[in-house]
């Protein structure tokens, strides 16, 4: 998601500075992503065990992550977490604690990618993706 935000934040700056060459060297980014919404590591979502894998008709026995519900971090928010562009107190409006829940990260982190750009939209969800090769001849994959 962060790699999406950053395309779009650069194509906005280009856009605006109307920079079409720079534009058109910027790559179009497809993003496949095995469960049904963002969050990668941040997610905790027990929901997901059991469900059909909707493209194999099998049933998909793992969760979408190592981390657990009433995860803390063990890192000061202030020192490692915070985005430069984007506070804590800009997301939650109020002071948080020192350590915050996963799901509060969870909640900060896809509001600070998502809050000017809908970077969604190049997610393809419910998305397995089994191999990707190269094409030497057309030098893409």
């Amino acid at each position: 998601m962060f790699f999406l935000h950053a395309l779009a934040t650069k194509r906005k700056k280009l856009e605006e500075a109307g920079d079409v060459e720079a534009l058109m060297n910027l790559p179009f980014v497809t993003v496949f992503e095995k469960l049904s919404s963002p969050g990668g590591v941040w997610r905790s979502d027990r929901s997901h065990e059991g469900e059909s894998d909707t493209h194999h008709g099998q049933q998909n026995t793992e969760t979408s992550t190592n981390m657990y519900e009433g995860l803390w971090i063990n890192g000061h928010k202030d020192a490692s977490m915070e985005f430069f562009d984007y506070t804590f107190e800009d997301h939650f409006k109020t002071p948080q604690p020192v350590y915050l829940q996963r799901q509060q990260i969870l909640e900060y982190m896809l509001a600070r990618v998502t809050r000017h750009e809908n970077i969604l939209q190049d997610v393809l969800f419910n998305t397995v993706v089994e191999s990707v090769t190269y094409d030497d001849d057309l030098e893409q994959f």
